[in-house]
């Protein structure tokens, strides 16, 4: 799991992100290559994100996660 803060209409906004989810959207195999391919798509993952802050998509704990 990555955790990562993502700034959002000025506001700071806490996100995670698994290893399932970063290999379904991007592949990779192991550790290394999703942190590889979290680093290169890290605007794009951002991106996705903001979509879920908008819409106060947040789980149980206060985190934005990808499904």
């Amino acid at each position: 799991m990555i955790y990562l803060p993502v700034l959002i209409g000025g506001f700071q906004r806490e996100c995670r992100i698994s290893a399932a989810q970063l290999q379904t959207r991007f592949g990779g195999t192991d550790a290394d290559s999703w942190l590889a391919l979290f680093r290169e798509h890290r605007w794009d993952i951002e991106d996705l994100f903001e979509a879920r802050v908008l819409n106060e998509q947040d789980d149980s704990e206060g985190y934005y996660s990808l499904s």
